[in-house]
C-alpha cells in the first residue's frame, strides 16, 4: 500500500527526495482537479508520487470563488502570510472584529448571499487548501533563493581562504533543522486536509509527515497509541549516493504487517541501526513511527475535523486494523 503525506498538498523537490528514498512512491492529496503544481505534475509523472482527488464536487464555483479571493488579495496589496490567516476565518470562527470585518468583505465580492449559504465545510477546507499550497509554494521558492544565497557565500568564503578551506568552517549556518517548515496553521491544516481523507473511497493505512506539530495533534487526538520500538527518532542512512536505500523494501513490508497485526503481536523490527554519513551538502533524517491500534484512519482523522466527524464515506474499516504514523525529522547540513 502506497503511504500518504500530510497535512500538506503541496511537496518540495527537496523534501520529496528524501522521503521517497526512505518510502518509495507517496500519496498526496490535491484540493482540485487541474490545478496541480508544475513539479507535482513532473513527479507524478515519473512514478515519484500518486496524485489523489478524493473530492470532486462544484469545482466550477470553487475556483471561482479562489479568483474572486485573489482579486481581493491583489486590490488591497495584502503580504500573503496576512492573507493565509484571514482566510483561516473560512473554516473556524473568530472573536476579532477586524478579521470578521475583512472577510464580510471577501464574501461580498462572491456572487450573493445564496451562493455563500451552498458551501458545505468540505468546500472550504478545499479553499483553504488551495491557498495554503500557494503559500507552501511561495515558501519553497523562498528557501531556494535562500539555498542559492548561501551557496554563494560559501563559494566567496573558499575563495577568501583558499587552499586551506577544507569544509569545516562555515560563513554561514552549517545546519537548517528543516528544509521546509511544515508547521505552520497546523490546526487549521489538520482539520481542513482531514476532510479529504474522510471522503476517499480507499484510504492508506501510513501517514507520513515531516511536521512535528502534525505529528503531535494527530496522536494527541488519537488518545492510546504506541510508539515502534526501534523507531524512536531513528537515524536512516539516505546520504548514500552510490547505493540506494538498502531497506527500503523491508520497511515497507514491516509496514504492511503492522496496519494488520494485533497489537499484542506485532513483528520484530529487522533492521540494523543505519547512522547517516554526511558529505557536502546533503539530508539526515530521524526517522519516528507510532501506531494507533485498532482504529482505523477515518476514526483518527475524524476527530481533527471542526466539528468531527463519527461516520464516513470511507471505506477503510476492512483495509486497516491499525493507522501508522510516521515522522521524518530532516536536516540539510552546509559545509
Amino acid at each position: 500500500m502506497i503511504p500518504i503525506f500530510f497535512p500538506n498538498t503541496y511537496l518540495s523537490q527537496r523534501v520529496l527526495k528524501p522521503v521517497s528514498t526512505l518510502f518509495g512512491k507517496i500519496s498526496i492529496y490535491q484540493p482540485f482537479d487541474n490545478l496541480f503544481p508544475a513539479d507535482l505534475e513532473e513527479s507524478s509523472r515519473s512514478g515519484k508520487i500518486e496524485i489523489r482527488i478524493p473530492i470532486m464536487d462544484n469545482d466550477k464555483k470553487l475556483k471561482a470563488i479562489l479568483k474572486e479571493y485573489r482579486t481581493w488579495a491583489d486590490l488591497h496589496h495584502i503580504s500573503q502570510r496576512e492573507y493565509y490567516k484571514i482566510i483561516r476565518g473560512l473554516t473556524l470562527s473568530t472573536q476579532d472584529p477586524k478579521s470578521s470585518q475583512i472577510r464580510q468583505e471577501i464574501r461580498d465580492r462572491m456572487s450573493g448571499e445564496n451562493e455563500r449559504d451552498t458551501l458545505t465545510p468540505p468546500d472550504n477546507a478545499r479553499i483553504f487548501l488551495a491557498l495554503a499550497q500557494e503559500f507552501d509554494m511561495a515558501q519553497a521558492g523562498l528557501s531556494k533563493d535562500i539555498d542559492r544565497f548561501q551557496d554563494m557565500q560559501q563559494q566567496l568564503f573558499k575563495n577568501l581562504k583558499g587552499d586551506e578551506f577544507e569544509g569545516t568552517e562555515s560563513f554561514s549556518s552549517a545546519d537548517s533543522s528543516q528544509p521546509d517548515s511544515h508547521d505552520y496553521m497546523t490546526s487549521e491544516r489538520l482539520s481542513a486536509w482531514s476532510h479529504l481523507l474522510c471522503h476517499d473511497i480507499r484510504i492508506p493505512c501510513v501517514f507520513i509527515t515531516t511536521s512535528r506539530s502534525a505529528f503531535q495533534m494527530v496522536s494527541e487526538k488519537a488518545g492510546l497509541i504506541r510508539t515502534i520500538s526501534g523507531f524512536d527518532g531513528r537515524p536512516v542512512d539516505i546520504a548514500n549516493k552510490e547505493k540506494p536505500f538498502d531497506w527500503r523494501r523491508g520497511l515497507t513490508d514491516y509496514l504492511d504487517q503492522i496496519t494488520q497485526t494485533d497489537e499484542e503481536s506485532l513483528p520484530a523490527q529487522p533492521f540494523e541501526k543505519a547512522d547517516a554519513p554526511v558529505a557536502g551538502r546533503e539530508y539526515s533524517a530521524r526517522l519516528t513511527l507510532s501506531l494507533v491500534p485498532n482504529q482505523s484512519p477515518a476514526k483518527v482523522f475524524g476527530k481533527l475535523i471542526h466539528s468531527p466527524i463519527i461516520e464516513t464515506t470511507a471505506t477503510d474499516e476492512a483495509s486497516c486494523r491499525n493507522t501508522v504514523l510516521a515522522f521524518i525529522e530532516l536536516s540539510v547540513h552546509l559545509t
